[in-house]
C-alpha cells in the first residue's frame, strides 16, 4: 500500500506513485504515474508537470491510491481508466475487449496510404474481428467518404465499437455485425467489399504463458491465441475472402513479426496477387497486403 502521504502535491504524488509501480514491476512506471494522476485530476500529461505544487484533495488522493493498488495487481491501465488513444483519436475500452496496440496503427496507415495513392473514394471496407472498433472507426474518420462494416463474435466488443463510432462522429458510416469470421456475412450485410482488413489472433499458443500478466491474465484469450503456429485463424479465414472482394480489392492483415513470409504464401495460395510485406516503426514485419486482380 502507498500509505499516508505527508505531502500531497502533484510532484510528491508522482514520485510516490512511480516508486510504487516500479516496485511492482509495472512497465513504464513514470508514464503510467502521469496518466493515473492526469485521469484523476482531469489533466493532460503536459499539464501535470506545469502544476507541480498543486495539492490533491483527500478524495483525489483516495482515487489515485485506489487506481495504483489495482494497477500493481497488473490490471491494465486502459481497463482501469476506461479509455485509450489510437491514431490520435479517443477510444473507450473495458475488460473483455482487446486493448489497442501501437503496431496496429501501421495497418491503418498502410490502408490510408494505398487508398490515397490510388485516388479511389466511396469505398466499402470490412473489418473482421473489429474488437473495440479502432480500425473501423479510424478508417471511417480518415478515409471519408467510405462505408465500414465491422464484425465480431463478441457482443461486448460490438457494443464498445458502436459507442466508439458515436464518440468519434462516424456512426452514420459504420455498421457493426455479430459474425464468426465470414459465416453469414453475405446474409447480414448483402455486399462485397473494396477493402478487407483484419488484426487476427496470431500469438502462438505456447507463447501465451510467457506474455506480460496484463495480457495473459486480463485480455480476452480469443483475441490472442492463434493456435500452435499462430496462423490457425488466418489459415481458416483467407479462403473465403476472394468471394467477398471486388475486382482490384485490397486485403490487409496484421501479423506476428516472424509470420510475414508464411502469411504471404497463404495470400498467394488463395489467388491474391501483388502480395507485399510492410514493416512497423520497429522495422519488424507487421502487415501483409494483397489484391484481387
Amino acid at each position: 500500500m502507498i500509505g499516508v502521504w505527508s505531502e500531497n502535491t502533484i510532484s510528491a504524488c508522482l514520485s510516490r506513485v512511480k516508486q510504487r509501480l516500479w516496485a511492482a514491476g509495472v512497465p513504464s512506471s513514470g508514464v503510467e504515474a502521469e496518466l493515473i494522476l492526469g485521469h484523476v485530476l482531469g489533466l493532460k500529461r503536459s499539464q501535470i508537470w506545469s502544476l507541480p505544487d498543486r495539492s490533491l484533495t483527500p478524495s483525489e488522493l483516495s482515487a489515485v491510491t485506489g487506481l495504483v493498488e489495482r494497477r500493481v495487481r497488473r490490471i491494465p491501465l486502459q481497463y482501469l481508466v476506461g479509455e485509450c488513444e489510437f491514431m490520435s483519436l479517443p477510444f473507450r475500452v473495458r475488460q473483455g475487449v482487446f486493448i489497442p496496440r501501437p503496431e496496429t496503427e501501421t495497418l491503418v496507415e498502410t490502408v490510408i496510404s494505398v487508398v490515397e495513392a490510388s485516388g479511389r473514394r466511396a469505398l466499402r471496407i470490412l473489418d473482421i474481428g473489429t474488437g473495440s472498433g479502432i480500425i473501423a472507426v479510424s478508417l471511417a474518420r480518415y478515409l471519408e467518404p467510405v462505408m465500414v462494416v465491422g464484425t465480431d463474435i463478441s457482443q461486448d466488443a460490438l457494443e464498445i465499437a458502436r459507442s466508439n463510432a458515436i464518440l468519434n462522429g462516424v456512426e452514420s458510416v459504420t455498421r457493426f455485425v455479430a459474425c464468426d469470421r465470414l459465416d453469414g456475412l453475405r446474409r447480414d450485410t448483402g455486399a462485397s467489399y473494396d477493402i478487407v482488413v483484419c488484426n487476427p489472433p496470431y500469438v502462438e499458443t505456447d507463447e501465451i504463458p510467457g506474455l506480460q500478466p496484463e495480457i495473459r491474465c486480463f485480455e480476452p484469450l480469443a483475441a490472442l491465441d492463434g493456435g500452435r503456429d499462430g496462423l490457425r485463424f488466418i489459415d481458416g479465414l483467407l479462403p473465403g475472402i476472394p468471394s467477398i472482394l471486388n475486382e482490384e480489392g485490397l486485403v490487409v492483415f496484421e501479423v506476428g513479426e516472424t509470420q510475414g513470409p508464411r502469411v504471404k504464401a497463404l495470400f498467394e495460395q488463395v489467388g491474391l496477387t501483388r502480395v507485399e510485406i510492410a514493416k512497423d516503426l520497429g522495422k519488424r514485419d507487421r502487415i501483409v497486403l494483397g489484391r484481387r486482380s
